[in-house]
């Protein structure tokens, strides 16, 4: 009445249905209870920090390029000691009175 075959195979089955059972409650564990953890107390917070981390290095990037435009300009304009008029234009007008 009871071969290998009949007895072997049910048994088999049911390891296989305790390791997948094993298997699904520890996934259940920690996809129900440890990520949505780790997602509102630690992933929220890193990536409103990660914003402004960007912020504050693209707005001390801008500041470091305004600082060496104008210290250029000035470093420029003294070496060539340029001198920036705003007077009245000359004339372009010749007296040509010696022809």
């Amino acid at each position: 009445m009871y071969d290998i075959a009949g007895f072997g195979i049910p048994s088999m089955f049911e390891i296989i249905k305790f390791i997948v059972g094993v298997i699904y409650k520890v996934l259940y564990t920690i996809f129900v209870d440890i990520v949505p953890f780790l997602v509102i107390y630690v992933g929220i917070p890193l990536f409103i920090l990660g914003i402004l981390l960007g912020l504050l290095f693209f707005g001390g990037h801008l500041v470091f390029l305004i600082v060496f435009f104008v210290g250029i300009y000035f470093y420029i304009r003294g070496a060539f000691n340029l001198k920036i008029t705003t007077g009245p234009k000359p004339s372009t007008a010749t007296n040509n009175s010696k022809l």
